[in-house]
């Protein structure tokens, strides 16, 4: 029993340690985040929600080297506030960052994207009624073969049993 605690044990703290980032990337999201907040239109503040683990297999130029959740926060951009001390707000917008990385010749930049993952970035749904088309709009039972026409010219119906 003790050898499977071990085991246990042993693949939990491998999991942490794969699943945490490196002190650079945290220094990195941080520094994305203050720049984000700086250039980013908007009267909020965004504050690091969570950070996602990377892919397992990376494309190189398509996959990002950090990917991390921001959500809203309650302090304004207009007052000089600390970002660890800001709440939440409860219906703020979150969005999901990727810091991707280009290197060109002799200089590697950096590139933040962020996408809104709220309800208001979604499309609204067409709230128009189709108008219908033959038979397809008559209500449940009219379009039975049992109440069908089988002459326009004579008002027949087929029997229930025929």
């Amino acid at each position: 029993m003790e050898i499977w605690q071990c085991v246990i044990w042993l693949c939990a703290i491998t999991l942490e340690v794969a699943h945490s980032q490196s002190p650079d990337q945290e220094e990195q999201i941080r520094a994305a985040l203050g720049l984000y907040n700086q250039k980013e239109g908007g009267e909020f503040l965004f504050k690091l929600l969570s950070d996602l683990p990377a892919p397992l297999l990376q494309d190189g130029e398509d996959s990002p080297a950090v990917s991390f959740l921001i959500k809203e926060t309650e302090c304004l951009k207009s007052e000089d506030n600390n970002l660890a001390q800001c709440d939440y707000k409860k219906d703020g917008e979150v969005k999901i960052c990727g810091l991707y990385t280009e290197e060109e010749e002799e200089e590697t930049s950096e590139i933040l994207k962020c996408v809104s993952l709220t309800e208001n970035s979604r499309g609204e749904r067409s709230k128009k009624k189709k108008k219908c088309k033959g038979y397809r709009c008559r209500p449940v039972g009219f379009s039975s073969p049992i109440s069908r026409r089988i002459n326009d010219s004579e008002n027949i119906y087929l029997p229930f049993g025929v």
